[in-house]
């Protein structure tokens, strides 16, 4: 993260404020302060941004073409699974939306305290998406993540129809960061289009860029999250980084934060580590300022479009090759390294998915007939769908074998039946 970050911005956009200096410039007699001006700099950026850094197996296309924008991104869910969001926006509406936010950096001038200037000057900054706060001016991260709900809308529908309606909220929550990690790392300038935009992107302008720090990925999150209609998190401001709170009970060994008598379990959603819910980049010996997320809102909606590859696709061969190399997006083989996702029983194979319901048990170790078919690491409250993520399944030819299971809190043994054309659920733990 950058040394300075939030704590930064808000020294650097210090405002003077002191009665009596003398008038901002000759607009404050006019109806706005800062005339409205017709924006039209390209809101993708040209050139790598500051301490960029990108997972490897991260890829990305962005172009426009008959009105639209073509966003392409390959990134890896919470259990390594590789992932393709392809979506369109429309050109216009996403562009002035972009433009919106931020502020004149007149601004941050010396002003003559008079109650009209005050009054139409804090109307200025809130329509920049901006706020003033003891003296700061700063960008209000729950505008920004409730005025921007529309292009986060396609991330939530994206979750949902990838982990289906049995999901719980922890995966969900785990999924939404796992797509916010893998977004590569780059800080956004501190002025586009001739407005002052503090080192953060919008949502729209993340996605068309696919780079942003701690604060662009934090709001990214959030206004995705509240699509889900969870309301109760928290941005948590530490020296030099963001990251967010999320209201719940811990599970032994999330790290966590006890707020109005509430407990938050921490979100990492910056990257580019890949930190699943409670899990945290370091331990943070002292902790600034709480934000409560409120973002309740209307928002203006902004008709998108899911993207079908063709298998002949550049882009998808492109991700292929890529993901040949370590683990593909669909595989036939049927050893102990398959990824099996869905029912995949057929005449000659049957399917077993393996699950445990509790997280007791850390990582449990699967093996049949004595040989390692993997590991599983992440559990459920409800009985999973066969070949659901998070499960671990096996095609075998029709038979019976031993089974084990093993972590290091407990051993389960017995037999695994594999029939054709069926899928058996299995379920390990207490």
């Amino acid at each position: 993260m950058r040394q300075s970050g939030l704590i930064a911005i808000l020294s650097a956009l210090l405002v003077f404020s002191l009665a009596g200096i003398h008038r901002l410039n000759k607009y404050v007699h006019r109806e706005q302060l800062f005339p409205i001006t017709r924006y039209s700099s390209d809101v993708i950026l040209s050139g790598t941004p500051a301490r960029f850094q990108k997972n490897v197996h991260v890829k990305k296309e962005i172009t426009q073409k008959k009105g639209k924008y073509h966003i392409k991104y390959a990134f890896k869910d919470h259990l390594d699974i590789p992932r393709i969001w392809s979506v369109t926006f429309p050109s216009k509406q996403t562009n002035e939306m972009i433009y919106k936010f931020g502020v004149d950096p007149r601004v941050y001038e010396p002003f003559e305290r008079s109650a009209e200037v005050i009054v139409q000057r804090k109307m200025e900054i809130n329509a920049g998406l901006f706020k003033e706060e003891d003296g700061y001016v700063m960008p209000d991260l729950n505008a920004i993540a409730a005025y921007y709900k529309g292009f986060t809308k396609p991330i939530a529908d994206f979750i949902r129809v990838n982990l289906g309606s049995g999901a719980g909220k922890r995966e969900s929550l785990d999924f939404a960061l796992s797509f916010c990690q893998d977004i590569p790392y780059g800080i956004p300038p501190s002025r586009f289009n001739e407005k002052e935009i503090g080192e953060m992107f919008s949502p729209p302008q993340a996605l068309l860029n696919m780079f942003g720090d701690c604060d662009t990925k934090a709001v990214i999150f959030t206004s995705t999250m509240s699509h889900f209609g969870w309301q109760d998190m928290i941005y948590i401001q530490v020296p030099g980084h963001l990251l967010m709170g999320i209201e719940g009970l811990p599970r032994p060994y999330d790290a966590y934060v006890q707020f109005k008598n509430k407990k938050y379990i921490f979100a990492e959603p910056v990257g580019p580590g890949r930190y699943r819910l409670g899990e945290v980049r370091q331990a943070y010996p002292k902790l600034g300022g709480v934000i409560e997320v409120d973002i309740d809102k209307e928002y203006e909606p902004v008709p998108y479009t899911f993207i079908e590859l063709d298998e002949e696709d550049p882009f998808l061969l492109s991700v292929r090759n890529a993901y040949s190399r370590s683990k593909p997006i669909s595989t036939e083989d049927t050893g102990p390294s398959a990824e099996v996702f869905g029912n995949r029983a057929s005449d000659d194979q049957g399917q077993i998915s393996i699950w445990i319901n509790s997280p007791d048990f850390g990582e449990v170790t699967v093996l049949i007939d004595d040989e390692e078919f993997g590991t599983l690491t992440h559990y459920f409250d409800e009985t999973p769908s066969c070949g659901q993520p998070g499960t671990l399944s096996v095609l075998k030819p029709p038979g019976t074998y031993p089974f084990k299971a093993q972590s290091a809190a407990a051993i389960w043994e017995g037999d695994a039946v594999f029939t054709a054309n069926s899928c058996l659920i299995l379920e390990i733990g207490k």
